[in-house]
């Protein structure tokens, strides 16, 4: 995790600063309670650098929306009954020193949070993942004015990375009043309010007209994840 205390340019006063951490999370979505832990841990080092200021943490989680890590941290805690939640360790809890943190896009982005962040297709796999990983989460302090819009997966022509997006995730970017007025986010109780419609299945021309099927990366979520009919073939897959 990188953690900085920044100020305003032009202020002089240290009630200004706020803090923004960055983490990327490893991609161990078949043990969603080491998924819950590390979103844990994160969240608790940030905010513990931050104390009293306001907070922005961002970052490539590689867990999906309504998935358990996301509901530790947009409601503060873990229900111990949560199926993915560790139990007790010694000398640490899993929601010590916890807040409440909001999502910039699930606030401010048509639909909640986007319809995918992730496009990427590895080797191993007959199809690609398509999914929401990417979050840009603040404390009670900051006002989110705007976000960034992002494209539906009806929009998207192919899997990433492609001519117009150099990576196999989408940039997000939010504009942010760090001592804005205080907003808050409902609880997530697993289900999301952008409950978007995932596009009809059509045949694969190389798969003698059998519907798409995939290997499940499913991050966490619930269901089957989001798919895309696709025109590609297998030779254009990208290695992971």
């Amino acid at each position: 995790m990188i953690s900085l205390r920044l100020r305003p340019r032009g202020t002089t006063y240290a009630d200004k600063d706020f803090v923004v951490s960055t983490y990327h999370m490893p991609c161990l979505f078949r043990d969603m309670k080491v998924m819950v832990i590390h979103a844990s841990l994160a969240a608790q080092c940030a905010l513990e650098f931050a104390g009293d200021l306001p907070l922005i943490l961002a970052g490539d989680f590689n867990f999906r929306p309504g998935s358990s890590p996301y509901i530790l941290l947009t409601n503060g805690s873990l229900p111990e009954e949560h199926q993915d939640h560790p139990g007790p360790c010694e000398g640490w809890d899993l929601d010590s020193d916890l807040r409440v943190l909001r999502s910039a896009y699930y606030e401010k982005h048509q639909g909640g949070e986007p319809n995918f962040t992730n496009y990427s297709w590895t080797k191993e796999d007959d199809d690609p993942f398509i999914g929401t990983l990417d979050y840009i989460f603040v404390s009670k302090h900051p006002e989110v004015l705007q976000v960034d819009r992002l494209p539906t997966i009806h929009q998207s022509r192919d899997h990433l990375p492609h001519g117009h997006e150099p990576s196999d995730h989408l940039m997000i970017s939010a504009r942010l009043l760090p001592h804005g007025k205080v907003a808050t986010q409902p609880p997530s109780n697993g289900r999301m309010a952008n409950s978007f419609q995932r596009p009809e299945a059509k045949a694969r021309p190389s798969n003698g007209n059998q519907p798409l099927r995939g290997r499940g990366r499913s991050f966490g979520s619930s269901g089957s994840f989001l798919r895309r009919p696709l025109s590609v073939s297998k030779a254009t897959k990208t290695e992971k």
